[in-house]
C-alpha cells in the first residue's frame, strides 16, 4: 500500500510539472517537477530500505525473550544459508543454545538478548561448549554489543561475536556472516 500511494504521489508531481511546463512554457518549473519528484522517490527508496525495515524490527527482538531471540536468531541463520540448524535444551546445555552446519563445518551459537552489553562471561561460556559439541565455529550473538572484555577475550579465543550491527545485516539480506 505504501509503494502505491509512493507512486501515486510521484505520478501526480510529474503531471504537475508537465500541467505547468505547458501552462507557462518555463523550463525552469519542469526542472523544479522533476527535482521534486525524484526527491520523492528517492525519500521513498530510503524509507522502505531492507536495513531500514530491519531496524524497526529490532526493536521487537529487544522486547524478545530468550527464547524467542533464540528462535529469531534460528529463522536469521536459515535465511544466511545454516542447515541442519537445532535448539540445544534448556537446561545443561553445556553453554550453546542453537547447533547449525554450512559449507561442511559445525557451528555452536550461545543467543543472548541483553538490554545491556554482552559480557566475557558469554564468551567464556561457548569457550567450554567447544570440547562438548565438537565444533568448528563458535559464536555469541546479541542483540546489544559487547564489553571490550568480551571482545578481548574473544579474539584470543577465536571465537566469533555477532552484535547488532551483524543482526541488522542478516535481517535485512545484506549480510551473511562469515
Amino acid at each position: 500500500m505504501r509503494k502505491l500511494f509512493a507512486w501515486l504521489v510521484a505520478a501526480l508531481l510529474a503531471g504537475a510539472g508537465g500541467l505547468l511546463l505547458v501552462k507557462t512554457g518555463n523550463l525552469w518549473v519542469l526542472a523544479l517537477g522533476l527535482v521534486i519528484l525524484a526527491a520523492s522517490l528517492v525519500f521513498y527508496l530510503v524509507a522502505t530500505s531492507p536495513r531500514r525495515r530491519a531496524l524497526r524490527g529490532l526493536a521487537q527482538v529487544d522486547e524478545m525473550d530468550g527464547v524467542q531471540f533464540e528462535s529469531y536468531v534460528a529463522e536469521l541463520l536459515k535465511r544466511a544459508g545454516f542447515r541442519r540448524i537445532e535448539a540445544t535444551a534448556a537446561t545443561g546445555d553445556y553453554g550453546a543454545d542453537l547447533l547449525a552446519e554450512r559449507d561442511g563445518r559445525r557451528y555452536i551459537f550461545q543467543c543472548k538478548r541483553y538490554a545491556k552489553n554482552c559480557g566475557v562471561q558469554s564468551v567464556q561460556e561457548i569457550c567450554g561448549a567447544r570440547a562438548h559439541y565438537a565444533s568448528d565455529v563458535e559464536v555469541v550473538v546479541t542483540n546489544a554489543y559487547f564489553t571490550k572484555n568480551a571482545v578481548i577475550l574473544a579474539q584470543e579465543t577465536e571465537v566469533e561475536l555477532w552484535d547488532r550491527d551483524v543482526l541488522i545485516g542478516l535481517a535485512s539480506g545484506a549480510a551473511r556472516p562469515v
